[in-house]
């Protein structure tokens, strides 16, 4: 059983307030060292999401104090020593999970990165983008394939494609992968995350570099924490 220290909210529901950015950031880079402290530990998290980032904070007089980040719901984490990779199973959940997750493929460090790719742009957008609606979704269509092609979509280039179909290796899940990135076409075409309006080109590199297709190329905990997007962090 692990007993945690009351937090009055946490990073879903936190972002939602009109919360300045500032704070946002100092929020994401705190929950940026707890993910880096597991890390040094070889402990991989699985379940990085909005809502396992407990926030307390506390609103004086109009304006909001952050007291402390604190990554929670390690339930699910597991020790992981570098030679070694959780497989067989779809770890997280379906609206933050990495692309080799959901293929049950070897999962590690760069998954929970991955997740925390999606949760920045969350608390900066205020979007859950891989979050299917039902009356989003065709006659037959499943909500697992909405997500694929929107990873692809917002993430991925013929070489991080490549480098992601490699990691897969053998696994029938290759398949699935091209065929959803061969469907993008001029009535379909992608919509990269780094041509997103409106974002701050730092961050949209930071997430990018978080965010790549392939596991093997994304960005550590420690690396992310010395970007430049985080530098004027208090």
């Amino acid at each position: 059983m692990f007993a945690y220290k009351y937090f009055n909210d946490h990073m879903l529901s936190f972002a939602q307030r009109n919360v300045a950015l500032p704070l946002i950031k100092r929020t994401l880079r705190d929950s940026l060292r707890g993910i880096a402290a597991l890390h040094e530990k070889d402990i991989v998290h699985t379940d990085i999401k909005a809502n396992n980032i407990m926030v307390d904070w506390e609103e004086t007089d109009g304006n909001n104090t952050i007291r402390q980040v604190q990554i929670a719901d390690i339930e699910d984490a597991a020790y992981v020593p570098g030679n070694c990779a959780i497989v067989g199973r779809q770890v997280g959940s379906w609206m933050w999970r990495s692309p080799e997750a959901h293929a049950s493929a070897q999962v590690h460090k760069p998954s929970d990165i991955f997740s925390f790719g999606i949760v920045c742009i969350y608390a900066l957008t205020k979007r859950v983008i891989f979050a299917v609606a039902d009356e989003e979704l065709k006659d037959g269509e499943d909500k697992l394939a909405v997500v694929l092609e929107r990873q692809l979509s917002y993430f991925s280039d013929l070489e991080s494609l490549d480098g992601l179909l490699q990691y897969l290796g053998d696994s029938p899940w290759v398949q699935i992968f091209t065929v959803i990135a061969e469907g993008f076409n001029e009535e379909l075409p992608r919509a990269p995350f780094a041509l997103w309006k409106d974002i701050d080109p730092d961050f949209k590199d930071l997430v990018g570099r978080m965010t790549n297709i392939d596991p093997k190329r994304r960005i550590t905990a420690h690396e992310a924490l010395l970007h430049r997007w985080f530098a004027d962090v208090a």
